[in-house]
């Protein structure tokens, strides 16, 4: 995830800042989501304003990993 974010900015000619602001957090924090060091998990609204400063998707600066749906043994259904 966070390569994207740094790409998408780079492909921009933005500067790191100026994402910051736009996604009204700090150069600092948006830098250790571009490095991977703040983890893998995001609030959805910053996402979506992240996204948004980036001109942007959220679908394209993540990766949603599909998970499959256990199937029901067994019991009873309406």
């Amino acid at each position: 995830m966070p390569n994207k974010f740094r790409q998408r900015r780079k492909e921009l000619n933005l500067k790191l800042v100026d994402v910051a602001r736009q996604a009204g957090i700090s150069k600092e924090y948006l830098s250790q989501i571009e490095s991977g060091t703040r983890g893998k998990k995001m609030n959805y609204t910053l996402l979506l304003r992240i996204a948004k400063a980036l001109e942007t998707t959220p679908d394209q600066l993540i990766e949603v990993e599909d998970k499959e749906v256990p199937k029901r043994t067994g019991g009873r259904y309406l």
